[in-house]
């Protein structure tokens, strides 16, 4: 997975979602399954672009406490 899009139509395809929470992701799934290794892998190494792209589909109210991703802790 090399692309933003790749890891957002494996992570569908699985029947998950990718939730964006404050500067953290989280990877909601089914219950009883397990994501991939290397999906797990590929959503860390691309967080700060997945951050960001998750943030272009808030709301203008959710807009207003949104901050872009930076990187730092």
């Amino acid at each position: 997975m090399k692309t933003v899009e790749d890891i957002l139509a494996r992570v569908k395809s699985l029947g998950f979602t990718l939730e964006r929470h404050g500067d953290e992701l989280h990877l909601r799934r089914p219950a009883g399954s397990s994501p991939p290794p290397e999906l797990i892998a590929a959503i860390q190494s691309h967080k700060p672009e997945l951050m960001d792209h998750l943030a272009e589909a808030l709301t203008p109210e959710q807009r207003k406490f949104w901050q872009p991703a930076t990187g730092a802790k």
